[in-house]
């Protein structure tokens, strides 16, 4: 069985953990917008409260092994959830109809997005060991 340890490991964490988030957060996002006919942004904000707790917990203690207490790591989660899931909302009103037209794509453009943003401040400021 291939073992992959240090930043290899770490990736592969992150990608298979954000990528069920991000498969969650799409077939939510397109329920929402195409069997309950939600408005985009509202999709995004509903499909972002199912799949952000759990997501966090792995995160820290499997992905990035913090030991960084929940009350701050928490906080700088939901900043950084903020700033990349804001662009996400931002963009759902910007597009709507474009949306509407090709949820699935959409979606899946928007997760591919804030997967990068996110990983870059999951490391550098979230989950980073405390000095």
């Amino acid at each position: 069985m291939l073992r992959v340890e240090g930043r290899g490991r770490e990736i592969a964490l992150f990608l298979l953990v954000g990528g069920g988030s991000a498969a969650a957060y799409t077939a939510l996002g397109v329920l929402f917008t195409s069997g309950l006919e939600l408005r985009p942004s509202l999709a995004v904000v509903l499909a972002l409260a199912i799949v952000l707790p759990p997501t966090y917990l792995l995160q820290r203690g499997l992905t990035f092994q913090s030991h960084r207490a929940h009350r701050s790591a928490f906080m700088r989660y939901l900043a950084t959830q903020a700033i990349s899931n804001g662009v996400a909302i931002l963009g759902a009103e910007l597009f709507a109809t474009a949306i509407r037209a090709r949820p699935w794509f959409a979606f899946i453009a928007i997760a591919v997005l804030v997967a990068c943003l996110n990983y870059t401040l999951l490391k550098s400021w979230t989950f980073a060991h405390e000095r």
